[in-house]
This record gives structure tokens, sequence and C-alpha cells, in this order.
């Protein structure tokens, strides 16, 4: 298969040509601006991804005043995350999510 004359395959991938897909692309690689005002920055020492009831527990308070809280419980629960996540566990979010499902039906 011969490509059209002036084609240059290897300068950039076929994609690249398209700047609003190349644009959602890099969207997607980008983390959410809201994470910088996240309290949990500010708490590198605690485990936002442990199993334990006491460790789940100080992560969840953690949460407990951050500006951006409800904002990250939206990204969690659109995004099925896994630890705790605006004040919340998996179980807590897949809870809300039934419920949410079940009275848009």
């Amino acid at each position: 298969m011969a490509l059209p004359a002036g084609a240059n395959l290897e300068a950039r991938p076929l994609w690249a040509s398209d700047r609003s897909q190349a644009d959602a692309i890099s969207a997607l690689l980008r983390p959410p601006t809201w994470h910088v005002e996240a309290a949990c920055r500010q708490r590198p020492d605690l485990d936002f991804f442990a199993e334990g009831r006491m460790a789940v527990t100080v992560a969840k308070t953690a949460c407990t005043g951050c500006p951006v809280r409800p904002t990250c419980l939206e990204w969690a629960v659109s995004h099925h995350e896994w630890g705790v996540w605006g004040g919340t566990t998996e179980r807590e979010r897949r809870r809300l999510r039934k419920r949410r499902r079940a009275a848009a039906a």
C-alpha cells in the first residue's frame, strides 16, 4: 500500500493530527485541579487506602472540614475509586450509587 505524497507517519502518532482528540487525552492524563486544595495533601502520614477499621476512621476524620470534600466525593463516585475519598469508603459510595440509581428509576 503506497502512502500519499508528503505523508510522514513517523513524525507523530496518527491521532495527533486531531487537536481536539489530543486535548481530550491530555486532559485525562492531568490530575484534577481541585486536588491541590484537598486537606489530605497536608497529611502524607495517613493511609487513605487502609483496610482496618481504625485506619479508615482516622482517614475519614481527616476529610472533615476539607474545602473540596463534595467535589472529591463526586469524583470518587463517578470514577469508582477505592480507598477513602470525600470522607467515604468504597462500600459507602457503592450504597450511594445504588440509592442514586434507584431514585433515577
